[in-house]
């Protein structure tokens, strides 16, 4: 068997809708069947139509970043992050790999590039279902810490906010953003 190609991460593009919407596909289901059931991991599944609404407003707004990772001339996974710059954070909205390719470092490499991105904000923070330790796990590793517990409006869920400090958190008090919010 021969040596699998390196991941290449390039931006997303109109394109591209089909194959991330395979890969949230095929991560939703193995990820949330197994905590809800398939009936309502299915019924909670983004359509293609969001993925295409997504990769429109990530080529609107030049704050929002939409990555994908490419192996083997295959679509494997993507990110989708966008800042809330009044706030001085980056959300993570989305980071999925194709089940078939993981352990080959795309996760990591995608949250890297939108961490990277982002740089200029104090914090990057991400959702996640409080079931769903293995991503707890990975960003937890990745030096992400439980700020909160909330609930996510659609699908609604109880969800748990991990953050991580950008290397803007040593530039947020010059702007008074971080005492006029923050205190």
């Amino acid at each position: 068997m021969g040596e699998r190609e390196p991941i290449v991460l390039r931006s997303a593009v109109a394109g591209d809708a089909l194959a991330i919407y395979n890969v949230l596909s095929y991560s939703w289901h193995a990820t949330y069947t197994p905590i809800w059931g398939a009936e309502r991991a299915g019924i909670s599944l983004p359509s293609i139509s969001t993925i295409e609404v997504c990769l429109r407003s990530a080529a609107r707004n030049r704050g929002a970043h939409f990555c994908v990772a490419i192996a083997d001339d295959e679509l494997i996974g993507f990110a989708l992050s966008a800042p809330a710059v009044w706030l001085q954070r980056a959300f993570l909205a989305m980071l999925y790999v194709h089940p078939q390719h993981l352990d080959r470092g795309a996760g990591s490499q995608l949250l890297q590039d939108a961490l990277n991105y982002h740089e200029h904000l104090r914090v990057m923070q991400v959702h996640v279902v409080p079931e769903n330790e293995q991503a707890i796990s990975f960003y937890a590793r990745r030096g992400f810490r439980l700020v909160s517990r909330s609930y996510n409006l659609q699908p609604r869920m109880p969800v748990i906010v991990l953050q991580k400090p950008l290397s803007g958190v040593e530039n947020s008090h010059k702007s008074g953003l971080r005492t006029l919010l923050f205190g």
